[in-house]
This record gives C-alpha cells, sequence and structure tokens, in this order.
C-alpha cells in the first residue's frame, strides 16, 4: 500500500485487517472521517496513486459508508459504481464483500446504477448460464464497457470453481453443459482454471 497512507504501528487499532482488498477503517470516528472527506479530495488524492493503490483507497472509502442513511449512500452511488465495474474487470480476484457493502447494494435502486449491481451479483453468485442471461436483458451494453469475450471466460472460470464447491468429482459431462463445451475441450478449461488460481 502507498507509503503516504499506510497505518502506522500506532495507528494501527484503527484498522481491522482487510480481504484481498487490503486494510479498511475500523473505529466509527475514522470512518466517520474518511466518509465526510470532501468528494474532491478523495478524488484529487486517487488521480496521483498506482491503480492498486487507488483500489484500495476506494475500497475503503466506500467501505466507510457502511451504516450511512439513505441520503449519503446516494451521494457516494458513482464512487460505489466505480468501484463495482472495476471488481467485475477483474472478476477472478472478486472481493465477495463487495455485496455487502451498503453503498453498494443501494444501487440496485438506483436506475443508471441497478444493472451494473445485477452484473456485480452474476459474476459473484452466479454461472456462465446466468451471464447469459443477463446479457440477453442488457445487451453488451450491459457489460459497461467491459470485453464481452473476456467476460464469458472469466465466467466460464467461475463456473468451473463453483462446480468444484458442488461436488466431489465434477462429471465431464456437466462441465460440458455447464461451460457450453465440447467434450475435448473440457480439459483445456480445467487446466485453465488451474493456473488461473
Amino acid at each position: 500500500f502507498h507509503r503516504a497512507l499506510a497505518p502506522s504501528k500506532s495507528d494501527s487499532h484503527l484498522y481491522s485487517p482487510g480481504t484481498a482488498n487490503g486494510m479498511y477503517p475500523k473505529t466509527p470516528a475514522y470512518r466517520d472521517a474518511l466518509r465526510h472527506r470532501r468528494a474532491s479530495e478523495h478524488l484529487a488524492l486517487m488521480h496521483t496513486l498506482r491503480a492498486e493503490d487507488a483500489r484500495k483507497l476506494l475500497y475503503m472509502y466506500v467501505a466507510s459508508f457502511n451504516g450511512a442513511p439513505a441520503s449519503e449512500l446516494a451521494g457516494v452511488a458513482p464512487q460505489a459504481a466505480q468501484l463495482a465495474k472495476g471488481a467485475c474487470a477483474q472478476a477472478l480476484e472478486m472481493d465477495q464483500g463487495l455485496l455487502g457493502m451498503d453503498a453498494v447494494q443501494h444501487l440496485a435502486n438506483v436506475p443508471e446504477h441497478a444493472s451494473l449491481h445485477e452484473l456485480l451479483q452474476v459474476f459473484l453468485l452466479g454461472k456462465l448460464a446466468e451471464f447469459d442471461a443477463f446479457v440477453a436483458r442488457h445487451g453488451e451494453a450491459g457489460l459497461r464497457g467491459l470485453d464481452k469475450t473476456r467476460a464469458e471466460t472469466h465466467m466460464r472460470l467461475l463456473s468451473l470453481c463453483s462446480l468444484a464447491s458442488e461436488y466431489e468429482a465434477i462429471p465431464y459431462k456437466v462441465i460440458a453443459e455447464t461451460l457450453r463445451l465440447e467434450p475435448g475441450e473440457v480439459e483445456t478449461w480445467i487446466m485453465k482454471a488451474i493456473v488461473a488460481k
């Protein structure tokens, strides 16, 4: 994490261990301070950071609105949408805790972001069939600029991982049907999933 933003040892009591996205503030006072940082300051700082550090800061910022009233959640919708879209683009590294964030959940109530919230749910909880159904409903425009071929690849890999949690030994036929593959392609996708892991 960027040196200027990393918590010092004396500040470590303010933080809880994060997920793959890093640390996040746990004390109400710190969350309130972060929540009320002016948006212009937040965006200016985002532009000075490396991409990975900026994602971590954005994650912290959006998480700081947990427990906030609906009026404040509406104000942070653009940042929550940015976080959700970034997560969809990096679907294989997605943090399932995103759906538990109040600001991300609120996207479902914002007309311009509702389909993005739906897409996030598909990547986190669905399989290829749900992805296909989403594209059928919203078209490629619903992917918010994501490459459809790349997104399908991610969904196949995520679907295979979901099957692994449902079966002790996954039948080849089930893999082929779920991932829409020819029988001879199954082993190739198993190897892709192993490498991606």
